[in-house]
């Protein structure tokens, strides 16, 4: 149990406080590797599945990397799996539902928790954390893996040891990486309301707000006042633009991230569109 946590927290930096599991790295790497494995193995036989609408009781990988409204990259260093708790809702045309941390680590269960033992829904048995709920986009969502029916229950005060205390409150820790994405969605949806922002860029590091006119807003057209930059979608698809030697007309573009660069810039800019 030691060992779990251990590599649980080898990326929680809010438990650098806590004090500190003694593990070796080889017992570390050990746990790592068999639920890596686990995972990529599953993940490899989803892609021959047809994707699925996100539903209630589904079982989803997170991505490990994504961009938030802020234009910040959001990374992972842990696979994270969850189960669909509600039906997909919306704001502001964004979809998002709730949904329950999966763990494979049954040593921490308690008997009220709810635990699955049958390896062939998605590689192996697994914990559902009812406990750990979070909203979260299904934009982050990566690939449909099984469906599982979590019975909604009331249970009654449980009584947790040291170590399952612990665990709890660094999955919980580890799940801001998935509410995160609605918490950024409506710092950005504030932002462009109270200011009426229609773009975000992150350059170098720094959120950067350009605004639409509304003519141009209803016809979804983006002028960037540099002719030798090029917009890619989140799907890698690369727009077409009207160019002359002073700035570059891309249309027809959808609410949505967009990648731009340009050889005058090394690194890529993050935009989006809303």
């Amino acid at each position: 149990m030691n060992t779990i946590l251990q590599f649980l927290k080898d990326e929680d930096t809010s438990t650098k406080d806590v004090e500190q599991i003694d593990a070796s790295s080889r017992e570390v790497e050990k746990v790592n590797q068999l639920f890596t494995k686990n995972v990529e193995s599953r993940q490899a036989m989803s892609h021959l599945r047809i994707r699925p609408k996100v539903g209630k009781n589904q079982i989803w990988s997170v991505k490990n990397e994504y961009v938030d409204f802020l234009g910040n990259t959001q990374k992972t260093v842990h696979p994270l799996l969850v189960s669909i708790a509600t039906d997909i809702d919306e704001m502001e045309d964004e979809e998002f539902v709730r949904v329950y941390v999966i763990s494979p680590f049954l040593e921490m269960a308690t008997q009220q928790d709810i635990v699955c033992k049958d390896a062939s829904i998605i590689g192996f048995p697994f914990l559902v954390e009812t406990w750990n709920e979070q909203p979260v986009l299904t934009e982050i969502l990566d690939l449909y893996l099984g469906y599982y029916e979590t019975i909604d229950s009331f249970t009654e005060q449980e009584n947790l040891n040291a170590i399952q205390k612990e665990f709890r409150e660094v999955e919980i820790s580890r799940a801001k990486y998935l509410n995160h994405s609605i918490m950024a969605m409506l710092i950005f949806l504030e932002t462009n309301q109270e200011q009426e922002f229609s773009v975000i860029i992150s350059l170098f590091g720094k959120n950067q707000y350009l605004s639409y006119s509304k003519e141009i807003q209803s016809t979804n057209t983006l002028i960037v006042q540099e002719p030798q930059i090029e917009i890619f979608d989140r799907n890698n698809k690369k727009y077409k633009g009207l160019s002359n030697k002073y700035k570059i007309v891309f249309s027809s573009l959808k609410n949505g991230l967009y990648t731009l660069s340009s050889k005058l810039i090394k690194e890529t800019i993050e935009i989006r569109l809303k």
